[in-house]
C-alpha cells in the first residue's frame, strides 16, 4: 500500500475515533445539561415567590396566552399543602430601550391579585443603566413586591407623574417594565375565573398529571397528590 493511501486511511480512522468520542461526550453530558437547565428554572421560580412561599412546594405548568407574547407560553402554578399559593406568569415588555424584556411575575391566586415578586429573565438593555432591572444589579425590581392594581394608585414612573421610581439615567426601560406588569395584572384579573379551571401538569403527580378526569382534578385550583 502506497504512502498516500495509508495516510488517507489513517486520517479517516482518526476522524472516526474523534467523532465517536465527541458523540460519547455529547451523550454523557446531554442529560447533565438538561438537569442543570431544569434546576435553574426551578430556582428562578422559587426566587420570584420566595418572599411569600418557601420550599417544599409543588410546581405545575399550564398554557397561557397573551401577557405580551404573540404565541402561547408556559406559566406555572406554585402549590403547598394541597393549595395553590401563587401563579407565575411569563410576561413580555415589548418596548424596552433595546428591545423586548422578558419577565416572570408571581401573583397571588386571588381575583384581585397581589404581586409576590417580579424577576427579569432576558433583556438587552444598556449595561450600567437599563440593566438595573436585574435583581443582581439593583433593588429596583423589588418595588413591585406587594403591589396591587389599586396600590400604588398610579402605575407609571415618577417622570411621567406616577408612583414608581425610574432608574438613574434610564427611564424607557423601567417605564416598559412597569407598564408590562400592570397590563399582566389587568389580564390576570380578567381571566381569573377561567384560569382556575385550566388543566395543570403537576411535576410530581405521576403519569396522569394534567389529564382531564371529569372532576377538575387536574385544574389549577386542585393540585394532585
Amino acid at each position: 500500500m502506497n504512502n498516500p493511501v495509508r495516510a488517507l486511511l489513517g486520517l479517516s480512522g482518526f476522524a472516526l475515533v474523534c467523532a465517536g468520542l465527541l458523540g460519547g461526550i455529547d451523550y454523557m453530558t446531554r442529560e447533565r445539561i438538561a438537569e442543570n437547565i431544569e434546576q435553574a428554572r426551578k430556582l428562578k421560580l422559587l426566587e420570584v415567590v420566595g418572599a411569600v412561599v418557601a420550599p417544599p412546594v409543588e410546581i405545575g405548568e399550564l398554557t397561557l396566552e397573551g401577557f405580551g407574547y404573540a404565541e402561547p407560553r408556559t406559566g406555572h402554578v406554585i402549590a403547598q399543602d394541597g393549595a395553590v399559593r401563587a401563579y407565575v406568569l411569563p410576561v413580555r415588555a415589548p418596548d424596552g430601550y433595546s428591545g423586548a424584556i422578558d419577565l416572570l411575575v408571581a401573583v397571588s391566586p386571588d381575583a384581585e391579585p397581589v404581586v409576590f415578586g417580579v424577576r427579569t429573565v432576558q433583556h438587552r438593555e444598556t449595561p450600567g443603566l437599563g440593566d438595573g432591572i436585574e435583581r443582581a444589579k439593583s433593588d429596583w425590581i423589588l418595588s413591585f413586591d406587594g403591589a396591587t392594581l389599586e396600590q400604588p394608585a398610579d402605575w407609571r414612573v415618577r417622570r411621567d407623574g406616577g408612583d414608581f421610581d425610574q432608574l438613574t439615567g434610564a427611564t424607557i426601560t423601567p417605564r416598559a417594565v412597569v407598564s408590562a406588569v400592570h397590563r399582566a395584572l389587568l389580564q390576570y384579573r380578567r381571566q381569573h375565573g377561567e384560569l382556575q379551571g385550566r388543566p395543570v401538569l403537576w411535576e410530581d403527580a405521576g403519569e396522569d398529571a394534567g389529564k382531564d378526569t371529569g372532576d377538575n382534578a387536574g385544574a389549577a385550583g386542585a393540585p394532585r397528590r
